[in-house]
């Protein structure tokens, strides 16, 4: 995820972010990548949870990073159930 200031100066400049990431998926769509996406940029929504724009509180910092891992977990046994 990235900070509201990051992308306000992204949007500032120019840069579409949703297009970006449209044309990176339509990349790998074309060329029949298989792809998982983690997307947390709504946790950017609750300024509780961090300690500055770009770091993560103490607080949070566990169960986010238990959030992401049982998410990779839940992919990786995603991947090997197709594989099989």
């Amino acid at each position: 995820p990235l900070p509201k200031e990051y992308t306000g100066v992204l949007a500032e400049n120019g840069f579409n972010q949703t297009q970006y990431y449209d044309n990176i998926y339509n990349l790998l769509d074309e060329n029949n990548v298989s792809y998982s996406v983690l997307d947390y940029q709504e946790i950017y929504n609750s300024t509780s949870y961090f300690g500055d724009p770009g770091h993560l509180n103490e607080a949070t910092s566990g169960p986010f990073t238990a959030l992401v891992a049982k998410d990779i977990a839940r992919i990786n046994n995603e991947t090997q159930t197709i594989n099989k």
